[in-house]
């Protein structure tokens, strides 16, 4: 009978221990999902926190572009800095009014452009005339008959719609156009101004194919003071290590509801 209950005793012991431990790791387990959890829920707070800062220093900086008085930003002044609660907005703003809008520019402007971010001669006029095709509607039924066989001929299944260009992405539909040259081209190119761009305004790539076309300004219409579109990209970084990118177009002008529109709003990923 005594080690009947000896036995009892080591076994009920055993039992409890083994208990304990699996309440251990129960709790353990509730305890870093917890701790998991709430780190999560943190990294969205500062996330949307970096955002929210990010959208409320676009706004600072169209104000600030609009403003006649002491706090007004120049179009020139490229790169400003907004300092926040929670951190710093580094603030990249440039005029649209100095890159080339495929819509509207001459083709050989095109092709200076594409040259000048290292296309060959004979490839750059090809894919300016490509440009051409796709926004205008061709002279007659038989020019449009040889532009579809064309395309079809390079193994595409579709053809120039001739009309104006939508997006930027869509000159990659472009026959002749490849993702490395339409990577090297985006950053001078804008569909938000029309006609020639401005040559005070331009960066060196655009200028130089300005110079090369030895263009006589008084035979163009004049152009604006930058402010008719303008890019901003905010890079806000949080004192937690946060940071969030937004990339804005907007057109500014007394024309818009409280003074401008925006066109472009999106996200940046964040290198």
């Amino acid at each position: 009978m005594r080690s009947g209950s000896g036995g009892s005793r080591g076994f009920a012991l055993l039992l409890v221990l083994w208990t304990l431990v699996l309440v251990s790791l129960l709790v353990t387990q509730m305890l870093s999902n917890g701790r998991h959890e709430a780190r999560i829920a943190t990294n969205l707070a500062n996330a949307a926190r970096a955002e929210s800062d990010a959208d409320g220093a676009v706004f600072e900086t169209i104000f600030r572009l609009l403003d006649t008085g002491p706090d007004h930003w120049g179009i020139l002044d490229k790169d400003h800095h907004l300092t926040l609660a929670d951190g710093e907005a580094v603030v990249h703003v440039e005029s649209e009014a100095g890159k080339v809008n495929p819509n509207t520019v001459p083709p050989d402007l095109l092709a200076a452009l594409i040259e000048g971010v290292g296309v060959e001669p004979k490839q750059s006029a090809a894919l300016a005339q490509a440009i051409i095709q796709w926004r205008e509607a061709p002279e007659s039924a038989a020019a449009r008959q040889t532009l579809d066989q064309t395309y079809r001929a390079a193994g595409l299944d579709y053809r120039p719609p001739a009309e104006q260009i939508q997006s930027i992405d869509e000159l990659s539909l472009v026959l002749g156009m490849t993702p490395q040259i339409l990577s090297a081209l985006r950053p001078h190119l804008t569909l938000s101004v029309a006609g020639i761009p401005n040559p005070d305004l331009a960066d060196a790539v655009v200028a130089k194919a300005l110079k090369r076309l030895a263009i006589d300004p008084d035979e163009q219409p004049p152009h604006g003071m930058g402010l008719e579109a303008v890019t901003i990209i905010v890079d806000m970084r949080m004192k937690n290590g946060g940071r969030f990118i937004r990339h804005v177009i907007a057109r500014l002008g007394a024309g818009y509801p409280r003074g401008y529109a925006i066109t472009v709003w999106e996200k940046l990923p964040v290198s």
